[in-house]
């Protein structure tokens, strides 16, 4: 891990900065998180380890020193920010840094949320604040940066605190922003504690420049690693739901909702934005799903997985037929936060396979809804239980 390292100048005005690596031995460090600028403006690894004259002469090299200055205030001479302490001209160790970037904020001393369109005197608990329309929480790799280190510290364009301006003082402006619960962002509750549903929902309206960081700004949310490649688009969004499957259980990697425009690829999302409205699905615990059906652990399995032929689970079916041929309503192991009722997607029967293969299919301009019956008769499914591969028409998920 590459950090600056920060002593005052001896005429006491700007910081002296020296990029160096630390393998094992890592110093308490403070990390930047801000919104990039254009690329050519923003100082390089290189421009930092060479001290180069361009590199001092770029908009953003005035962003780094304003950073430091924080640091050396705070009471720290150890820092990092994602623009110049990567070595992006080597793909292994850009790769690297975005698998660790999630464990690198949450291990900092301190993080300095740096928001250059809030103005000086801003009030955050005003609906109409700049603070709360900040396009710092429109983007997709601040997500981790809010949630993973223990202390955010937000600045204004004048690098001055903002009003209340730690994660804790303002959770809840915070929570009204982003739908991150307050226990979460003060750490009185687990990240683990919110379901796959809510944790997409988080990431729904954000952007980013690239398509595949809209998948691998999410992978220290989801405690997942894998290597980035980019040029794969939006196959980077399947490989993480592919990567969360393999160590999670949680059905509400199923409970998203497809617009009108948006193709069905398989029961895999396409995009986090698929989940902006599911945010209220939990997980259900696999006895209680098992006992809303009236019949025994042996009958419905709860492991999932992906094989050549699509993805393998049990899932309770009813059929509509016969006024709609071929189609199910497949329940999921996942109930709305408030009415408890379980959610419900729908299936197609494959007619190129032989029975118990199915296509995740709209239903009526819907592809989920949630079912409002306490519980539902074993009379009413056992004849429709099926291990099932379920399969897009086209792709395999």
């Amino acid at each position: 891990m590459y950090l600056l390292h920060i002593t005052e100048s001896e005429d006491g005005s700007l910081p002296d900065i020296q990029l160096r690596l630390h393998v094992d031995d890592i110093p308490q460090y403070a990390i930047l998180s801000h919104r990039w600028g254009r690329p050519e403006d923003e100082p390089t690894f290189q421009d930092l380890m060479h001290q180069t004259a361009s590199g001092k002469q770029k908009k953003g090299y005035q962003k780094i020193l304003s950073f430091c200055s924080q640091v050396l205030e705070y009471g720290l001479t150890w820092a990092w920010a994602d623009t110049c302490c990567i070595d992006k001209s080597s793909s292994a160790e850009l790769s690297e840094a975005i698998n660790s970037m999630y464990a690198w904020y949450e291990a900092s001393r301190i993080c300095f949320a740096y928001m250059e369109d809030v103005p000086p005197g801003d009030d955050p608990s005003r609906q109409d604040s700049f603070f709360r329309k900040s396009v710092w929480f429109k983007r997709g790799w601040t997500l981790q940066e809010l949630i993973a280190p223990n202390e955010v510290m937000f600045l204004d364009t004048s690098w001055n605190k903002i009003s209340f301006g730690s994660k804790s003082g303002l959770s809840e402006a915070i929570f009204q922003v982003t739908g991150i619960p307050q226990d979460i962002l003060i750490n009185k509750a687990k990240l683990d504690s919110a379901s796959v549903a809510q944790k997409m929902s988080w990431a729904a309206t954000r952007q980013t420049t690239r398509i595949e960081d809209e998948a691998y700004s999410l992978m220290g949310i989801f405690g997942v690693n894998m290597p980035t490649v980019y040029g794969e688009g939006k196959k980077a969004f399947r490989r993480l739901q592919e990567e969360i499957m393999k160590y999670s259980p949680d059905h509400t990697i199923f409970a998203w909702k497809a617009e009108e425009d948006d193709m069905i690829d398989g029961m895999l999302a396409t995009s986090p934005r698929l989940f902006r409205f599911c945010g209220q699905f939990r997980d259900l615990k696999y006895a209680e799903f098992v006992e809303r059906f009236s019949m025994s652990d042996a009958h419905l399995e709860p492991y999932y997985f992906t094989t050549n032929y699509g993805l393998q689970i049990q899932l309770p079916i009813v059929s509509m037929s016969p006024h709609f041929e071929g189609y199910h309503y497949a329940y999921l192991a996942a109930v709305h936060a408030e009415s408890r009722a379980l959610a419900v997607i729908f299936l197609r029967q494959r007619t190129d396979r032989p029975p118990g293969h199915f296509y995740r299919a709209r239903f009526d301009g819907q592809t989920l809804i949630h079912h409002l019956e306490d519980s539902i008769h074993a009379d009413t499914i056992c004849n429709v239980l099926y291990k099932s591969y379920l399969k897009a028409k086209e792709h395999r998920i």
